[in-house]
């Protein structure tokens, strides 16, 4: 769901909002996800620019391992469970971390505490 962006790249591919949307056999299922280029910053002031899926419908921020990678940021072991259209109650281990996301045209950050996988 990521894509990387390299430190020294100003431009994107995508300028706007990208939305998918899925249907299932022939009853149609409309799932609307936001995809957003955002900046994200660690707690030890080392940022990345990449993309964001927005998921109205998730409880839990969740971040690629290669994210964590990036910002060479200290994390906390963590066990927590996730539920999907498929399954409920699936136990998972990650990391957890502090990180803000912003807008890549500026405004105010949002703290997220996120679980990286």
């Amino acid at each position: 769901m990521h894509s990387w962006v390299d430190k020294g790249q100003t431009s994107y591919t995508a300028t706007y909002t990208s939305v998918n949307c899925a249907s299932a056999k022939e009853v149609i299922i409309k799932n609307c996800l936001a995809l957003i280029p955002v900046v994200v910053r660690a707690s030890n002031g080392n940022a990345c620019r990449t993309y964001a899926l927005i998921d109205d419908g998730a409880d839990k921020t969740l971040c690629d391992e290669r994210l964590l990678r990036q910002l060479n940021v200290e994390s906390r072991k963590i066990t927590f469970t996730m539920s999907t259209a498929s399954a409920t109650d699936i136990l998972q281990h990650g990391h957890e971390v502090d990180l803000e996301v912003s807008p890549l045209t500026g405004g105010s950050p949002v703290g997220l505490g996120t679980f990286g996988l």
